[in-house]
């Protein structure tokens, strides 16, 4: 995962490990604490 932080928007990159896609996501940065903790916690 990474996170390009700018000042208003912040631009995410994930990787699909199953099938290695490339995901872009726009986050604004009122929602990025909001995004992170409303996902699914990973495995180990």
């Amino acid at each position: 995962m990474g996170l390009d932080m700018a000042k208003n928007v912040f631009q995410m990159h994930t990787v699909d490990m199953g099938t290695g896609e490339v995901i872009s996501v726009q986050i604004k940065r009122g929602k990025v604490l909001e995004h992170f903790a409303n996902k699914p916690k990973s495995p180990g």
